[in-house]
């Protein structure tokens, strides 16, 4: 059942006050463009254009995330928590990415909340998933790539019952669950951190999921936090 989604007892040793949210959008219609939701990625991206490289870094999630991904071994200067990649995109000028309307609805909350989001085609999701630390030499076919991606031990992985869903936090997918046109349930995460309010979790997920069903439709299920 869905109330077995947990994290790790190393990962909340090492992090204590580390959350994550979920939910589930059932019975969504998911197309390439949509009007209105360019739109509103145009006026979120005007608004976040005077933001500052040094302000971006100064934001109370994205400084938790960094320091939360150093601990892990992971060099942020190339590998960032997904809101300030987003973010920094828009200060040099580049636009929201244009996936699909219900990656993009999401990804237009994660830069309004400075939360990260990741959403996953529920039925390529082998039920529950757990956030946990890698072991060395896990395989994941990351998105966008050729090769696939061998773990490092101790990295921050979501994982299903079979397979790895993400790398550092929600910062990459893999390439077997990601959300298409055809997908019709979606599920949708929000990262915490132990400095990160459960409430502002909570709430970015609740704007990811009413802006996928905003604009690919669906019910929005139980919001439930996990920490």
């Amino acid at each position: 059942s869905t109330k077995d989604y947990s994290i790790s007892n190393e990962v909340r040793q090492k992090f204590p006050g580390i959350s994550f949210a979920y939910t589930i959008i059932k019975g969504v219609k998911i197309k390439k463009l949509e009007t209105e939701l360019e739109k509103l990625k145009k006026l979120t991206v005007e608004s976040k254009k005077s933001v500052t490289l040094a302000e971006v870094s100064e934001i109370t999630s994205i400084r938790n995330y960094r320091t939360m991904l150093k601990t892990t071994g992971v060099d942020t200067g190339s590998r960032r928590p997904s809101p300030e990649a987003l973010m920094r995109r828009i200060i040099q000028g580049k636009n929201l990415y244009n996936i699909n309307t219900a990656v993009d609805a999401y990804n237009l909350a994660v830069l309004e909340t400075n939360i990260g989001l990741g959403g996953f085609d529920l039925a390529k999701v082998s039920q529950p998933v757990v956030l946990r630390f890698s072991r060395s030499g896990e395989e994941m076919h990351l998105l966008g790539d050729e090769e696939k991606t061998k773990t490092k031990d101790g990295e921050l992985v979501y994982a299903d019952t079979d397979k790895l869903l993400t790398l550092d936090l929600n910062y990459r997918d893999i390439d077997a669950t990601k959300i298409t046109e055809k997908t019709k349930d979606v599920i949708l995460f929000a990262d915490g951190g132990p400095d990160i309010s459960p409430d502002d979790v909570v709430s970015a997920l609740k704007k990811g999921a009413s802006y996928i069903q905003k604009f690919c439709g669906g019910q929005v299920g139980e919001i439930i936090l996990v920490q």
